[in-house]
């Protein structure tokens, strides 16, 4: 089996663009697009946390991972126009949003 370069990226005579290019890690793990939206929700969201902490002293977990999920669902719908994710796979990080954000609702108290 022969492994795709950046010197031999060309896929079915087409040019190396940049959908040629982000399919390089799907098509080793096919997964892979899923971690890397996991690492970005985490990623994110801890930096948000942080960032709240470091600002008012006090930081909840749960108002950082709700802005994280949805700029995670906005990357996931970018993917997923490009063809790298399929539509299942947008389809379970929307859940995901959804599900957070009424988690964060339904149990954020009123200060």
């Amino acid at each position: 089996m022969t492994y795709k370069t950046l010197d031999n990226l060309t896929m079915n005579g087409s040019s190396s663009d940049l959908t040629n290019i982000l399919s390089l890690p799907g098509d080793g793990i096919s997964f892979a697009w899923s971690l890397i939206l996991f690492a970005i929700l985490i990623i994110f969201s801890l930096r948000l946390f942080f960032k709240e902490y470091e600002l008012k002293g006090r930081a909840d977990f749960m108002a950082s991972l709700v802005p994280a999920s949805f700029v995670t669902v906005l990357i996931a719908t970018i993917l997923n126009l490009m063809n790298l994710i399929t539509s299942g796979t947008l389809i379970i990080w929307i859940v995901i949003f959804v599900v957070i954000s009424a988690i964060f609702l339904l149990t954020s108290s009123k200060q």
